[in-house]
């Protein structure tokens, strides 16, 4: 027997250090692909801003975001680069505009970050004048194994993923069965994206990614604008909405949801009213329930209402937390006040 448990504990102990050299060998393997990353990141901010024709003499303005930013929903006239440049009539102080967009689709506040901080680190040869980050979005969707579009049965712990890099790489390589998983699907119910704890350490790191990049932009002299993902409420609808309250009010909840919206078909916004409250008495985190109570209390004219249920909305979707990423924004950098920019 005691041989059985010394054979046992000797597998355990050899799995054990095979494990840690897997790992240390993946963080030196990381390590270098990190600083070759580092080298294409400054020859890609160079050759962005030569091709801007960003030099000491032009006001050089440096954007970093995802999708939105890059403008990939836009014609190439109408991305937000080229609408601050129009609002500012090409010139800040005399000097030429010139926008550096270093955006791309599926970048979260970390790849924009990196990117800045390349920026930050060769400004002698970028010469930054203004650094502007919009992002907030993609954190929440990039926390799934196969980036959102897909989930796998064999799931690595958030936890787990964001202390080693095996673990990374297992998440990435997408082990196990896969299913679509739809973003824009419009069931009532719906499944969470992240469960609550992943979802706030995901709010902590946005935290921390932030305030370290005020941290650097502060201590390089270059003024930086962060903003976080804007959205018309009023047009706005739940990508996903989630019942997190008492399952044995499920169905109770759902019927008089489906009453409220029998009532709104028949333009009995009153009704609709009504059963819209009764049902956030039941459960009051419901995104989707939030935004079809502000849409009725608007048609009204219960215009406080209306606000405070379609933020709710908002706030409560199952894929972002617009007013708790704002705060973060607001917060970060010690709320220190901006100069405007004279235009000409």
């Amino acid at each position: 027997m005691s041989r059985i448990v010394a054979k046992l504990m000797l597998l355990i102990g050899t799995c054990i250090v095979g494990l840690l050299i897997l790992e240390v060998g993946a963080r030196v393997l990381a390590a270098t692909s990190r600083s070759r990353g580092q080298q294409r990141l400054d020859e890609e901010v160079l050759a962005a801003a030569a091709e801007a024709g960003a030099d000491q003499r032009t006001f050089n303005v440096y954007y970093f975001g995802g999708s939105t930013m890059r403008g990939s929903v836009f014609a190439p006239q109408f991305t937000i680069p080229k609408a601050v440049n129009y609002m500012l009539d090409e010139h800040v102080a005399g000097r030429p505009v010139r926008s550096i967009n270093l955006a791309d689709s599926g970048m979260d506040l970390e790849d924009s970050v990196s990117r800045l901080l390349r920026v930050v680190a060769r400004k002698d040869d970028a010469h930054p004048d203004l650094l502007v980050v919009y992002s907030g979005h993609n954190e929440f969707l990039k926390a799934h194994t196969v980036y959102a579009t897909q989930r796998i049965r064999f799931s690595v712990p958030y936890w787990l993923r964001s202390v080693s890099v095996v673990a990374r790489r297992v998440a990435r390589s997408g082990l196990g069965e896969h299913y679509r998983l739809e973003i824009d699907e419009r069931r009532l119910l719906d499944e969470p994206i992240v469960q609550s704890a992943e979802r706030e350490a995901i709010l902590d790191r946005y935290r921390s990614i932030l305030n370290r990049a005020a941290s650097v932009a502060t201590d390089a002299g270059v003024p930086l604008i962060i903003s976080t993902v804007a959205c018309n409420v009023l047009d706005w609808e739940p990508n996903r909405s989630v019942y997190r309250c008492d399952h044995g009010s499920r169905s109770r909840f759902e019927q008089t949801v489906a009453s409220g919206a029998d009532a709104t078909h028949d333009e009995d916004d009153t009704g609709a009213m009504a059963a819209f409250r009764s049902a956030s008495e039941i459960c009051a985190t419901f995104s989707e329930l939030q935004y079809r109570l502000g849409q009725t209390a608007f048609r009204l004219g219960d215009l406080e209402q209306a606000r405070a249920a379609l933020v709710a909305a908002v706030d409560h979707d199952g894929m972002a937390h617009t007013s708790r990423l704002g705060a973060e924004c607001r917060n970060s950098g010690s709320g220190q006040r901006g100069r405007r920019l004279r235009r000409r």
